[in-house]
């Protein structure tokens, strides 16, 4: 009976001894697994995410926005610049189908500086408007137009407004101005493949300047921040670089339209070596994002972020984008992350090698008042 009772009791230790190993060995595995989860949360893929350095909200909607415009965004970005006062974001769409002409030359382009307004076209006395294009009754083999009366006078030159919930009559009241954030224009072939044949040019003018009329794909091809694709079914696309800091100050309508209106686009996408006989067909799409400060509007809160907004701009590409929007982020955010990670890096060698000096000058202020015989009494000298 004795015996019996011994090796039960051996056979259930040893029994509990493996339950405790295999919960210790389960534990472990939850801890890493946790650990690795909060460690990759908000992780961008494909970047080189550096632990304990994260974007503000403010700072990953305004980069997500600037490179990838078209992607669905869960609050609006605004600029995490210093200028942090309270805004009303909006997003605006234009949308379209451009051809090409007689020449086989078709283009659409943007000027996205008055996306803000749904009243852009007709033109208006100064001439300006958000998107302009080509349809199948164009003729020309260049990019260009004339615009006379406000209204465009060239054949086969159409523009288009946003969907914009604000006229530029709301901008003649006082005290209201507004900025671009972000905006980018795409395009899709729609036509049959039989058809599809030319090659597709992707321009923007550098410092957000006026496109020359009369430009053809080899003036654009001399910028090394143009590409060019063969036609295809895949998707598109530029987006707006704010590459002077103008571009990022608050502006009334008026100043603006003074300055770039006209025959003033800066982004284009340019067709040529299409079919002469049977025009081909890409619908279009324009995204902009904006803030406005004035009255009688719905502000919600601004933010800053020096280093992350210095890090963003510091990282925009220098070319067109060709590859699908979600890994030109991907990219892009890793590029962030790295310039925000030697940006701290950086101030943490230079507080590293103050610190001693500060110390030293420190001491040696104390010892220099002790020597000299500067009256402090007890209780200065412990506070110092």
């Amino acid at each position: 009976m004795s015996s019996t009772t011994t090796t039960v009791t051996k056979a259930t230790r040893n029994r509990n001894r493996r339950l405790r190993k295999a919960k210790l060995k389960k534990k472990r595995v939850e801890v890493t697994t946790t650990t690795s989860t909060k460690t990759n949360k908000g992780k961008p893929k494909g970047s080189n995410y550096h632990f304990g350095i994260r974007l503000s909200k403010c700072t990953q909607t305004y980069a997500m926005a600037l490179i990838d415009p078209f992607a669905p965004l869960t609050t609006l970005p605004c600029i995490p610049d210093s200028n942090i006062l309270p805004s009303h974001k909006i997003m605006t769409k234009a949308r379209g189908v451009f051809s090409t002409g007689a020449a086989g030359v078709g283009w659409v382009a943007m000027n996205p500086l008055f996306g803000i307004i749904n009243n852009a076209a007709p033109l208006g006395a100064n001439g300006f408007t958000t998107v302009v294009y080509t349809d199948n009754s164009y003729v020309g083999n260049a990019y260009g137009y004339t615009v006379a009366g406000g209204a465009i006078t060239t054949p086969g030159v159409n523009s288009a407004n946003t969907n914009s919930i604000l006229t530029s009559q709301f901008f003649l009241t006082p005290a209201v101005q507004y900025r671009l954030v972000a905006a980018g224009l795409s395009c899709r072939y729609i036509g049959t493949d039989f058809k599809n044949q030319g090659r597709i040019v992707l321009y923007r003018a550098q410092s957000n300047s006026a496109i020359p009329v009369g430009s053809t794909a080899p003036y654009f091809l001399q910028d090394n921040y143009t590409v060019s694709v063969p036609v295809r079914r895949s998707s598109e696309y530029v987006y707006y670089i704010p590459d002077t800091y103008a571009l990022t100050s608050y502006n009334g309508l008026t100043p603006i339209e003074n300055i770039y209106s006209g025959v003033y686009n800066n982004y284009i996408i340019y067709i040529d070596g299409g079919d002469t006989t049977t025009p081909q067909s890409w619908e279009f799409e324009f995204v902009g994002f904006y803030e406005v400060i004035g009255a009688n509007l719905d502000l919600t809160k601004s933010e800053s972020d020096a280093p992350g907004f210095s890090a963003i701009h510091t990282s925009l590409p220098t070319q067109a984008p060709s590859r699908p929007p979600s890994q030109e982020a991907a990219s892009f955010l890793g590029n962030v992350y790295n310039a925000l990670s030697e940006s701290i890096s950086g101030l943490a060698v230079e507080g590293a090698r103050a610190a001693p000096r500060m110390a030293l000058n420190m001491g040696a202020s104390y010892l220099s008042n002790m020597m000299t015989g500067t009256q402090m009494n007890n209780r200065q000298r412990i506070r110092y």
